[in-house]
């Protein structure tokens, strides 16, 4: 800055233009109408390692013969010709040998009248700005590598959900056009189901940089669904609004198959329970069959006694009555053993024919009291029907029948009927022969059954009640008792409108066997010699006292080893044993 008082320094306008060739940035050249170099600035030296001696006056092209190679005498010549030439980018090494990048901008040359005397190159070392780019270009291209190969969908959305870009993977995804999909709202693809969630989802991501997960159901072009699982990120582009990426995974096969594991471990669990359950069971009958024994015991003991008390009682005493009475209650009750005896697997069927009509009567009033009050039970039967089976099995058929359309009518009032008639079947139908069946149906009001469950109605364990309601068992034991006895069973049912079993037994023609006479007149007696080998002690001494009271003589045995041993000593002594009179095993 002058001093005052001073006047300020005159610099020549060929100074000032010095001064800024010698300073520039930039690299500086000009040459003249006959291309040759009439200026090389200090820059351009140092980007070319070429001193500006080697170049004043020497003939662009004769100097650098490449230019002509790469096009630059054009642009020298259209400078001259009063065109300005600029966005020339091109690559050169460095005087470091290094790889570099430039922007030459190539313009006419005018004197003080405006007359073009030449022309002005003008070169900028762009390196650091080109080599930034080359590195944006670079990631932009591994980034659209990696997002239009990946197998996972990815999606761009603005804040109302509209798609602004779909990756190849969503639009295989969909089965749609990336077209189709720009500009499309993808709530509305979602499934109704998972509507709320993913709008809620949405609204969660209006503040940037928020991250959410999101998993829903997505509809496909043909109508179809899948099931994506991921996360969405929120961020601004470059004009300031807010963009949402999706990133999802097409995870429907995955979850079909957890499912499927899920189910599987599901009737693992409920195979172990019903595992138990059988177990118990088994338990229980072990058990139900040694008391049964037991008390089969003691009522041979009350039907003996009341038999030898009978003997001497008058026929037409009032003891005589009260005997009978013991003897029915006693007859009932090994009725009742044998039921007990069938559960435990430890009673053989005992054949024979029987009137189905009479097995419901004697039913009726125990199904009454198992069934409630709250339950009518009808039984309405048909004429004399007489099947071949064991009465203690079909009353295990009915009572299980009755019970389960118990359970259908739920804490409802309702009603139960118990019908019997006998069908006849002309043609062949769902492996039923032709001819004369007895037909015993089971009907209830209550709420019926679903295909689904018919379809699986007979199978061991399969139930529909709670855990721990029900064993599974009920329907199963009907099914194999009457297909043991020749018969055949079917369900008719439909939701909301109750259930009807139909059981088939083959008919016979013959009259139904009698009951056994609990109290014979007469009994045959002998001399001989029985070894009677019996654990229960009164047993032992009922048994033993009835049959030395019709004259033979009597050897007791606590066990197999006590009787053996009587065996060996008698035998010693050279007596004989006529017979040996043991109960069957428990076991």
């Amino acid at each position: 800055m002058a001093a005052p008082n001073e006047s300020p320094k005159v610099v020549s306008p060929e100074s000032l233009v010095e001064a800024v060739f010698a300073n520039s940035d930039d690299g500086l050249v000009t040459y003249d109408l006959e291309y040759r170099y009439t200026l090389w600035n200090p820059t351009m030296e140092r980007l070319t390692g070429v001193p500006a001696s080697d170049v004043l006056g020497q003939n662009v092209l004769a100097k650098f013969p490449h230019l002509v190679t790469i096009g630059v005498d054009v642009l020298l010549r259209r400078a001259l010709a009063g065109e300005t030439v600029g966005g020339d980018n091109y690559e050169a090494k460095g005087p470091d040998g290094e790889r570099r990048y430039f922007d030459r901008r190539v313009s006419p040359l005018r004197d003080a009248s405006g007359t073009i005397v030449g022309g002005l190159v003008r070169v900028r070392d762009v390196t650091a700005r080109r080599v930034a780019e080359l590195t944006l270009q670079e990631r932009e291209g591994l980034f659209r590598s990696v997002v239009e190969n990946t197998t996972d969908a990815i999606g761009i959305v603005d804040a109302s959900g509209r798609l602004h870009y779909a990756n190849p993977a969503l639009v295989r995804i969909g089965g749609y056009t990336e077209a189709e999909l720009r500009g499309r709202s993808v709530l509305e693809l979602v499934h109704p189901d998972d509507l709320a969630a993913a709008a809620e989802g949405m609204a969660r991501m209006a503040e940037i940089g928020a991250v959410a997960p999101n998993e829903a159901r997505w509809r496909r072009k043909d109508g179809s669904w899948r099931t994506l699982e991921g996360h969405s990120r929120s961020f601004l582009d470059r004009d300031g609004q807010l963009k949402i990426v999706l990133h999802a995974r097409d995870v429907t096969e995955a979850r079909v198959a957890r499912e499927a594991v899920e189910r599987a471990e599901a009737e693992l669990d409920e195979s172990r329970e019903r595992l138990r359950a059988s177990e118990k069971l088994e338990a229980i009958g072990r058990l139900v069959g040694g008391v049964a024994h037991d008390i089969n015991n003691l009522l041979t003991v009350i039907l003996s006694c009341a038999d030898l008390l009978g003997r001497g009682a008058p026929s037409s005493s009032s003891s005589q009555d009260y005997l009978s009475e013991i003897v029915r209650a006693s007859e009932r009750g090994a009725a009742l053993t044998r039921q007990l005896l069938t559960f435990s697997r430890k009673q053989p069927a005992q054949m024979r024919v029987l009137d189905v009509n009479t097995v419901v009567l004697e039913l009726q009033t125990m199904l009454k009291r198992l069934i409630g009050e709250r339950v009518e039970l009808v039984a309405s039967l048909g004429d004399s029907l007489c099947i071949q089976a064991d009465p203690a099995k079909i009353e295990q058929v009915i009572l299980n029948l009755v019970l389960n359309a118990r359970d259908a009518l739920g804490d409802h009032c309702g009603k139960i009927v118990i019908e019997t008639s006998e069908i006849r079947i002309r043609e062949p139908q769902d492996s039923i022969a032709p001819g004369r069946y007895v037909a015993l149906r089971v009907e209830d009001d209550g709420v019926g059954m679903s295909d689904d469950v018919k379809k699986h109605l007979f199978e061991p364990f399969f139930t529909t009640k709670a855990r721990g309601k029900g064993t599974g068992l009920g329907l199963a034991t009907v099914y194999g008792i009457v297909k043991r006895s020749g018969g055949h069973v079917k369900a008719r049912s439909a939701v909301g409108e109750g259930t009807s079993f139909e059981v088939l037994f083959p008919l016979v023609d013959d009259v139904a066997d009698p009951r056994p006479v609990s109290m014979p007149a007469a009994r045959p007696r002998g001399h001989e010699t029985i070894l009677l080998v019996e654990d229960e002690p009164p047993l032992r001494r009922l048994v033993h006292e009835v049959l030395a009271e019709s004259g033979y003589a009597v050897l007791e045995a606590a066990s197999g080893e006590e009787a053996v041993q009587v065996l060996d000593e008698r035998g010693a002594r050279g007596e004989a044993i006529d017979l040996v009179a043991m109960s069957s095993c428990p076991a």
